[in-house]
Order: C-alpha cells, then structure tokens, then sequence
C-alpha cells in the first residue's frame, strides 16, 4: 500500500542519515509540505523518530505534548495506524538532536512561515476547518520560531470563535507560552499581542489564564511586559474582561514583585502629559476589591516613590506635580 511506502521510505532516509549532522533542505521541506496537505505520513507511528530529528530545526520546546509532528493524532485519516504489510526496521535507537546546519536551518524556517503565510492568504478561496487544522499543527510544532509564534499570536483570537478548532486553540496558546522563554522584541510583540486578545466566550478562560501564567513562568522579564500590557489594555478604549483575572492571577502567585512592578507602571502613567489620575484610582479600587489581603501594599508604595523618576517630577510644572502628589 501508498501507506507501507511512506513508512519504508521514512525508515530507510533516517537509518541513512542517522550519524549525519547535514541534512538536506528538502528533507524538511517535503515534511512541511506534508504537513500542510494531506498528512500522509507525519502522524504515522512508524515514521515519529524522522519527525522529531527534522522538528529540531525549530528549536520549540514542548509542554504537555511530546511529539515532534503530531499534535492530535486522534482525529487523523491514517490515525497513526501502522501498516500491517510492511516490515518495520528499528529506528529506536536513531538519536533525536540537531540534523541541519545553521545555514540550512534559517532558510528551513523562512520556507515553513512562508508556506503559513502562503495558506492562510488565498485570496478568494476560504481555508477550510481541515486545512486550519493542519496549518495550526505545523505552527505548534514550529512555535520555538519567532515569526511562527507571532503568527499564532495575531490569529487566535479569530480561531477561537470556531468550535471546531478547540483542541488546536488550546495546543497552541500553551506551545506559544512556552516558547517565550528568551525575552526578545519579537516575544514582547507576541505577548502584547497575547494579552490584548478578546474572550468571545468562557470557553477559553481558564486555558488562556494558564497560558499567561505559563509565559511568566517562561522568563523572568514576561512578568513585567505583561502587567504593562494588562495596564495599558484596562487604561484603553478596548478593555479586556479578563484584565482583572490576570492581574489576581499574578498578584496571587508573585505577590511582592508584581505589587512592586505596578506601582512603577503607575508612576509611568502618573508622569505622562495626559492626566490618567482618575483612571489608576477607580482601576487601583477595583484592584483591591478583587484580590483583598494578598495585595502587597508596602511594596506597591514603596515602588511609586522610588528616587529613579525624581529628575522626571522635577521638570514637571505645578499642577502636575501636585496631581502626583
């Protein structure tokens, strides 16, 4: 069968270059391009250890999901059914690592974002929830690529209103969290992009908080850039229903420094030309009605008096330093 060829072919690629640190290009490419279409052999049990050799060029980390190509399996054609008239050789043994050069790698990843890109934009011909699928696989397994997770950031707010789409959605707000682990400009975009994205429904409430908390967790800078972009959010014309579910969320789990990294975004807005005085005490008030007694108050007004902003203050006129005041 088509099936027992894959798997033969797959095998045999991956015994042949299994102490070869050079793959070539087209190795990747033919598995992208499969994974964009039909799927004909990257959910196959039989051909997972050449998956995962070949994922390695995206340097993504995995969370709850282990495998390299194959984010749900489950829902398949082929299921991840092995052939029963072909002879399986052992590819166990076959180390997952590294298989592409630096060069190679750059050009592997230009060329998946760009057949993304190239799937998600035909004019005219809408992309149909099986294509969605499999487009969203592809970036889960690429999200430690930086233009991948922010393809993923940019869309899944319209992803989300499609019920069909809920296994995808979730398997990808994860792989993004976890992925922003370096704090580069690109992950400050993806996370702004994170958390200015509108719940249609509570669906995904209690996955999207995860996600956030999973992303705080990825770097020590996340903390801050997501708090700035939660006060920015409810301080907006677009506020997001679940501003105030985050920021418990953050005050709960690192209580002292978000205290402290709030007080000096306060200060930030406090010192800006526009007058946000009205606005910080009635979003302060709230605050405090949601979170109560774990809110670290010291810290908070230690923060919004700190020394750093004093050459900032001074060249203020009157009125608006006593507004501060």
């Amino acid at each position: 069968s088509n099936s027992s060829v894959y798997v033969l072919a797959s095998q045999l690629i991956l015994l042949s270059l299994k102490d070869s640190h050079n793959w070539p290009e087209s190795i990747a490419k033919v598995y992208v391009d499969d994974s964009l279409a039909d799927r004909v052999w990257v959910d196959m049990d039989a051909c997972q250890r050449l998956v995962q050799n070949i994922c390695t060029v995206f340097h993504t980390k995995k969370g709850g999901n282990k495998s390299g190509g194959n984010n749900e399996s489950s829902e398949n054609s082929e299921g991840n059914v092995q052939p029963s008239d072909v002879y399986v050789l052992n590819t166990d043994a076959v180390k997952v690592e590294p298989r592409f050069s630096e060069t190679t790698s750059k050009l592997i990843r230009s060329y998946t974002i760009q057949q993304v890109h190239e799937c998600l934009s035909r004019r005219g011909v809408p992309t149909s929830d099986a294509s969605l699928k499999n487009i969203m696989k592809l970036l889960s397994a690429a999200a430690g690529c930086a233009d991948a997770r922010l393809i993923i950031a940019q869309r899944i707010e319209g992803w989300m209103q499609n019920s069909k789409l809920v296994k995808q959605c979730q398997d990808l707000l994860m792989a993004v969290a976890v992925n922003c682990h370096q704090h580069t400009s690109e992950d400050v975009e993806v996370i702004d992009a994170l958390v200015n994205v509108r719940l249609k429904t509570k669906l995904f409430s209690s996955q999207y908080v995860s996600c956030i908390r999973e992303l705080i967790h990825s770097h020590p800078d996340n903390l801050e850039t997501v708090l700035q972009g939660v006060v920015h959010n409810e301080l907006g014309q677009m506020r997001s229903p679940m501003n105030m579910t985050l920021l418990s969320v953050m005050i709960h789990t690192w209580p002292e420094a978000a205290a402290k990294l709030l007080g000096t975004i306060f200060l930030e807005f406090l010192i800006r030309k526009e007058d946000y005085l009205r606005a910080l005490r009635a979003f302060l008030r709230e605050l405090i009605r949601q979170v109560r007694n774990e809110f670290s108050y010291q810290s908070f007004a230690r923060s919004i008096m700190q020394e750093k902003f004093n050459s900032e203050i001074s060249c203020l006129d009157v009125s608006h330093k006593e507004r501060i005041a």
